[in-house]
């Protein structure tokens, strides 16, 4: 690259910029949303994890950064791209003000990429990305780690402290959510949130379900699920 190419890709103020230089800056602004995103499922608790709220994290980058670069200095497309932007109404309920930040996160380090900082989108992605895996990592903050929810049908001669102690034998964490009794149909409805468990102690869990417990099934939803509760 020649030093009047590095200068374009590198100035802060946007004016008239050369196509490819635009061009590259998304695609620098896209490499940031796709690290925001890995963040974002690497750091995600809880069940309702949804690819399709990654992706918008990932195009919320560029597409800001896109914004930036084609109203540039213009009073008028800034006003123009006000004016389309308000017709359109977003109805998505975000339902954990973690996802909201990212979101946040991932529109400023694309405007930043825009606008040509790119210092400033690194040290803000750096930043942001170190502290949601620390949190996570070292779940600051935390009360629970609830991952996974269980739900029992059983007959109404099997008691509640029966299910309960099995929930208990093989989940670390665990709470009651519902139970529910149907006199109609002799049946009990328990539902458990717990926290994760491994293949093998699931597999214990389901043959000792089959053989000891009659008249019992469940079900289980695992918390990679993109299911909203």
């Amino acid at each position: 690259m020649d030093e009047v190419f590095l200068r374009g890709l590198l100035e802060s103020q946007l004016g008239n910029i050369p196509t490819e230089i635009s061009a590259i800056r998304i695609l620098i602004s896209l490499v940031f949303g796709y690290a925001i995103g890995m963040v974002y499922r690497y750091s995600h608790t809880g069940i309702s994890y949804s690819s399709n709220f990654t992706f918008t994290i990932v195009a919320a980058s560029f597409l800001a950064c896109a914004i930036l670069i084609i109203v540039g200095e213009n009073v008028a497309r800034a006003f123009a791209l006000v004016g389309a932007l308000a017709i359109i109404r977003f109805r998505t309920v975000v339902k954990d003000p973690k996802d909201l930040v990212f979101i946040f996160a991932s529109l400023v380090i694309g405007m930043a990429v825009g606008v040509g900082m790119f210092l400033v989108s690194l040290i803000v992605f750096m930043i942001f990305s170190l502290t949601a895996i620390v949190m996570k990592t070292f779940k600051l903050f935390a009360i629970d780690d609830f991952e996974n929810i269980i739900r029992f049908t059983c007959n109404e001669k099997i008691k509640i402290d029966d299910i309960n102690a099995l929930v208990n034998k093989y989940f670390n964490n665990y709470q009651l959510l519902t139970y529910e009794t149907i006199a109609s149909e002799n049946r009990n409805y328990i539902t458990f949130e717990t926290s994760a468990i491994t293949e093998s102690d699931f597999n214990q869990l389901k043959n000792e379900i089959n053989s000891e417990f009659d008249g019992v099934s469940f079900s289980f939803v695992a918390g990679n699920s993109s299911i909203t509760y």
